[in-house]
């Protein structure tokens, strides 16, 4: 998996609701953990806001020992539809695969194509990536209404249907997402449990941490979270964040335990308790599978 773009690249399928490089990443975690649980072997480029040159992200494909690459991204520039690109010394039959996948899920596909430059390829990620066969899908068009509709809502979809359709184009077993670890306990505590199955929900890595933190008054309730050294932030706190319209820093605060209270439902005060209203109501929703 290629997650486009990061760090001060931010790519240029930017609207209001999203930067290109968090939007892919979204995806491309989703997907990343969708193939673990399918056991297909699997490898990311990133799995944070990082920033990789042509050439690391390049050699990081082509010494993967992988024999294909998806490299997620979101278009822009007055088009409609999501678009598969494939190298012009490839048969293009599995860029076609993820197309017919995209367009059953709901999504137009606008075309699958190939770009030359002189008797190459145009795109570093089909010229540089050895012998791995890489396909760049470009989801829709940001600055495009029906397009960024369809992904603020059906995202998810979108990226399982790739998961779907690489998995029948290589002949990998493959079985639907069941309910993120359904059965868990309310109890109101964010432990390790809680933070799995909210992880897979949000299709981030599922470690059980919430890692980076800041020891304060708004982290020193929740059982599962890390502290330091290294202050990061959360991988799951930002994706979460984005999806509650809170600034995606990656740190559980007052303004974000807030904004979880009023997307939840609950009392809003900023602030978990053991045991936590809000917590509850999150847990309800994990075991419902109705979180997003």
């Amino acid at each position: 998996m290629d997650p486009g773009h990061g760090g001060k690249d931010p790519g240029g399928g930017i609207n209001k609701y999203w930067k290109e490089k968090d939007m892919v990443l979204d995806i491309s975690l989703y997907q990343y953990n969708r193939f673990k649980d399918l056991g297909v072997p699997i490898a990311i480029t990133r799995t944070t806001d990082k920033y990789l040159d042509s050439g690391t992200r390049s050699a990081i494909v082509r010494n993967s020992g992988a024999k294909d690459c998806i490299s997620n991204h979101i278009n822009s520039g007055g088009g409609q539809g999501a678009e598969m690109i494939h190298s012009i010394f490839n048969d293009g039959k599995m860029a076609q695969a993820i197309a017919d996948g995209l367009k059953e899920a709901g999504q137009n596909v606008r075309r699958v194509f190939t770009r030359k430059s002189g008797s190459g390829d145009y795109y570093y990620m089909h010229r540089e990536t050895g012998n791995v066969s890489t396909t760049i899908v470009e989801y829709g068009f940001a600055d495009n209404k029906t397009d960024t509709d369809r992904i603020r809502k059906h995202w998810k979809k979108y990226a399982e249907s790739v998961v779907r359709s690489y998995c029948e184009y290589r002949g990998h077993k493959y079985s639907a997402p069941g309910k993120p670890l359904p059965g868990l306990v309310i109890d109101g505590r964010l432990g390790k449990n809680t933070t799995i199955a909210w992880q897979k929900a949000m299709g981030t890595p599922a470690d059980g941490i919430i890692s980076g933190q800041y020891r304060n008054s708004s982290t020193k309730p929740i059982l599962s979270v890390d502290f330091g050294p290294e202050y990061t932030g959360s991988i799951l706190i930002k994706a979460w964040q984005r999806k509650i319209g809170a600034k995606p820093d990656g740190f559980i605060g007052p303004e974000t335990i807030r904004k979880s209270q009023k997307y939840l439902g609950t009392p809003v005060d900023g602030e978990i308790w053991n045991p936590s209203a809000m917590v509850k109501e999150l847990q309800r929703r994990l075991n419902k599978g109705t979180l997003v």
